[in-house]
């Protein structure tokens, strides 16, 4: 008897589903199947050229619930490391705080990637403020510079390693007529290899003189690292942990929540393969429960999951307030006027997209004196305040559903056709950025192109430090510890 305890204790601290995980799971399960077909009408949906919507091709229901139980239940990596989606399995408010959790999770997905059906980050930077996109935007939009976006500290090898000898090919891109085509990344033929763009009033790509990035680049070696999945997911430290805590480095760790992918060699094994349906979900839960779930704002000390349950305490007021904060844990990273605006239309649709889930989908705020268990300690009654300075969206066919204005950041899925082959190895390489102070076509000759280091700031992403769900395991194997104690 006292090895099966210690056995089960040593478990709970090496990994594996929490305590009752799979009845907060399953609480939730069963409320989202009772809205499903509110979600697929209002959530799933996609739109076309013309604003017309259909259901979504790349994002449905079966796949996301399929992807959220692993995570949700047994959740990835291990130890007190170990990535959890949260479902409210550290409060009593359970299916309350969870669902809260999924509407802000589904409002970000909607809005950056269901809405257009894309499973791959597509070309939106108009780099010299005409109808003209930058080739060489897959290394980077916004300013940005995807490869360059490493770890640091305790946490700097996971980066991927860049390998300017790749190419990959998109699946999806934008489907608009005359859209840019996919993003792709290839090695340079020489060193006056170049990129030009593409003229989207037109509808042609034009290649007779190099046309750089906000960021400078010419050319897409290396540039494989744009935005994939649910959230688009981008940049090599975001490709690395996904490797450690769900790829083939999660294997060498012995941890066995992992799929038998490299996502530094293959990013492109998010949206072609057979392990898509899954991957395009599990990519995004997983950068949630790394990045949002543990944020922490720097001057306020605002936490996301301690903001999630005072939104919830408060009776659901001050919704913007709490929505927000998602924006601030994923960042547009850039700060031009154009990027602004980009970042503040999403902030907009986010906003509204959450409301309507929350309130008119799921109707949480209903639940709050029927589903929840009551705590041991009595509580006051919450007074549920639902935010109405004008009337919310309705819950109704697909055709209520506001249209999206134009695209800002994804697509009608082509076949897959990989045009990697997944077994190339990467090989530690840091290719030098060129710099130039205004995006657009270079005037001087293609083989003078200057080439300075780069001097991109590393961004950094939150330590994998023991979150609330880590410490609620360490509680439960002193419990067992205890127990052990008073048998013996």
């Amino acid at each position: 008897m006292l090895a099966l305890l210690f056995i089960a204790a040593l478990l709970t601290l090496a990994g594996g589903a929490l305590p009752n995980s799979q009845d907060y799971f399953n609480e939730i399960e069963s409320h989202l199947n009772k809205k499903r077909s509110q979600l697929e009408s209002s959530v799933f949906v996609s739109y076309d050229e013309n604003r017309n919507p259909y259901p979504s091709i790349w994002y449905e229901y079966d796949d996301f619930i399929a992807a959220l139980r692993p995570i949700a239940v047994g959740g990835l990596g291990g130890g007190d490391v170990a990535k959890f989606f949260y479902v409210g399995q550290t409060d009593n408010l359970r299916v309350v705080n969870g669902l809260v959790n999924v509407a802000a999770f589904l409002a970000q997905g909607h809005v950056v990637s269901i809405k257009y059906d894309a499973c791959d980050e597509f070309n939106v930077d108009k780099t010299d403020f005409t109808e003209k996109y930058a080739i060489s935007n897959s290394c980077g939009q916004w300013g940005r510079s995807y490869q360059d976006e490493v770890c640091v500290g305790n946490d700097a090898y996971m980066t991927c390693d860049v390998d300017v000898d790749i190419k990959m090919t998109a699946v999806t891109s934008l489907n608009e007529k005359k859209a840019p085509p996919p993003f792709y990344c290839k090695p340079k033929k020489s060193a006056t290899d170049f990129t030009g763009h593409w003229d989207r009033s037109t509808g042609t790509l034009d290649e007779t003189l190099p046309f750089s990035n906000r960021r400078g680049r010419v050319d897409t070696a290396g540039c494989c690292w744009f935005g994939r999945g649910v959230l688009l997911t981008r940049g090599t430290c975001k490709f690395g942990r996904l490797n450690h805590f769900l790829g083939r480095e999660a294997a060498a760790q012995g941890f066995l929540n992992f799929v038998d992918v490299d996502f530094c060699n293959y990013p492109s094994v998010v949206c072609q393969g057979e392990d898509s349906r899954n991957l395009r979900w599990s990519v995004g839960m997983f950068e949630w429960a790394d990045a949002v779930q543990t944020y922490r704002d720097a001057t306020s000390g605002e936490e996301y999951l301690s903001a999630l349950n005072k939104f919830v305490e408060g009776g659901f007021a001050n919704v913007n307030e709490f929505i927000d904060l998602v924006g601030y844990a994923l960042p547009f990273d850039c700060f031009e006027p154009n990027c602004e605006a980009a970042e503040t239309k999403v902030r907009e649709e986010r906003r509204k997209m959450f409301q309507n889930i929350l309130f008119n989908v799921l109707q949480v705020p209903e639940l709050v004196e029927v589903d929840v268990t009551t705590p041991s300690t009595p509580s006051p009654t919450r007074q549920v305040v639902v935010p109405d300075p004008n009337p919310r969206p309705t819950m109704a066919p697909i055709k209520a559903v506001d249209p999206p204005s134009p695209p800002i950041i994804v697509s009608t899925p082509p076949t897959p056709n990989p045009t990697t082959d997944p077994t190339l190895k990467p090989t530690v390489v840091r290719p030098k950025i060129p710099q130039q102070i205004n995006a657009g076509p270079f005037t001087n000759n293609p083989t003078d192109i200057p080439i300075p280091p780069s001097d991109t700031d590393l961004i950094g992403l939150q330590p994998a430090a023991a979150s609330t769900i880590g410490k609620e395991r360490i509680s439960l194997m002193l419990g067992w510890c205890l127990l052990c104690f008073i048998i013996s």
